[in-house]
Parts: structure tokens; C-alpha cells; sequence
């Protein structure tokens, strides 16, 4: 009996760790590397944000580094996350880093925007009082977003449209985030 109880309670805490997909893999290096499956992935791209404005690559050329985080509303850690991510967007835009949202779940097979999912995200950004841009995934770039198995998955692009570094799965602090921010700007 007493087996079983610590086998159930490992087998849930493996569970547990496995689904939540959060948590910090890889600490707080950078890798300023161009990553060449991805070299100028979006130096040129046009999307809707969740308010219907057109969103287009002048996001990212007008920054050193934009921090794209993807994220669904489905996802609470993702959702939990972006008052920090809010946090730091205030704090580095005026160093030259942005921070931009990819919703992976509000768009319909056809690549439409579902209403009823648009209008969901709208309601968690207002309440996380998230102003950086929140966006669709762009139409001809699928091929990186339907990669990602794990949601929020965040990665770096250069003014120039290349994803650089690696990409960072799970829920990072706060201040994981702004240690990598600091590294980035170190000339």
C-alpha cells in the first residue's frame, strides 16, 4: 500500500511537470547567433493584432530585438505570464527592445480570424492590462509556429527579421527575462 501511495505521488508530480509546460530549461543564457532555419523569417510579414490593426515587419525593424512570445488562451501559465512580460516591454522599449505576442489559437483553418477566440484574447489582454501588440500567427510563416509543441514558447528576432538564439519553452521570471534583456544589449 504504501508503495503504491509513493509510486501514484511520483507518477502525478511527473504529470504534473510534464503538462504544465512551464518552468525554465536552460537558465539565462543568450545565443546572439542568426538561427538559419530561420534567417530573415521576418524581415517581411503583414498579420491582423487582436483589435484588427495590421501589424507588419516595421515592429521589429524599428527595434534591436523583439522578444516574440507564443502564446494561447487556453494556456493559464501563458496568460500568468504577461503582466511581466508587460513589466518588461515598459521598461526596454526605450533601450530598443520589443516585446510582441503570437496567439496561436484564434484563428480558424482557413487562416481567418475566429471571432469568438479574438474577442477571448481581447478580454485576457485587457484584464493582464497587456498593451505590446498581441497578434495571429502570420500568414506564410506557419511553418515555425506549427513547430512549437509547447506553449509559451518565446524566441528572439533582430531588426533585420532573423530568429536568433533559441527558443525558450515554458514560464520565465521576471527577472530571467530582464538578465537575458541586459545580455542582449551588451555591445
Amino acid at each position: 500500500m504504501k508503495k503504491r501511495t509513493i509510486l501514484l505521488s511520483a507518477l502525478f508530480i511527473l504529470l504534473v511537470y510534464v503538462f504544465a509546460g512551464c518552468g525554465s530549461e536552460g537558465g539565462t543564457e543568450i545565443n546572439k547567433e542568426i538561427n538559419k532555419d530561420y534567417e530573415k523569417y521576418f524581415a517581411e510579414f503583414s498579420a491582423e493584432d487582436i483589435y484588427g490593426k495590421k501589424v507588419t515587419q516595421k515592429e521589429i525593424r524599428d527595434k534591436k530585438y523583439t522578444l516574440v512570445t507564443v502564446w494561447g488562451t487556453y494556456c493559464n501559465p501563458c496568460i500568468d505570464e504577461l503582466p511581466d512580460l508587460q513589466k518588461l516591454y515598459d521598461k526596454y522599449k526605450g533601450d530598443g527592445i520589443n516585446v510582441m505576442g503570437v496567439i496561436i489559437d484564434i484563428q480558424n483553418d482557413d487562416g481567418s480570424l475566429n471571432q469568438e477566440q479574438t474577442s477571448y484574447a481581447r478580454e485576457i489582454i485587457e484584464q493582464q492590462e497587456a498593451e505590446f501588440v498581441n497578434m495571429a500567427v502570420p500568414p506564410g510563416k506557419e511553418a515555425l509556429f506549427s513547430q512549437i509543441a509547447v506553449t509559451p514558447t518565446a524566441f528572439f528576432v533582430d531588426n533585420k527579421g532573423n530568429v536568433i538564439g533559441d527558443f525558450y519553452e515554458g514560464v520565465y521570471s521576471y527577472e530571467e527575462w530582464s538578465d537575458m534583456f541586459e545580455k542582449l544589449l551588451e555591445e
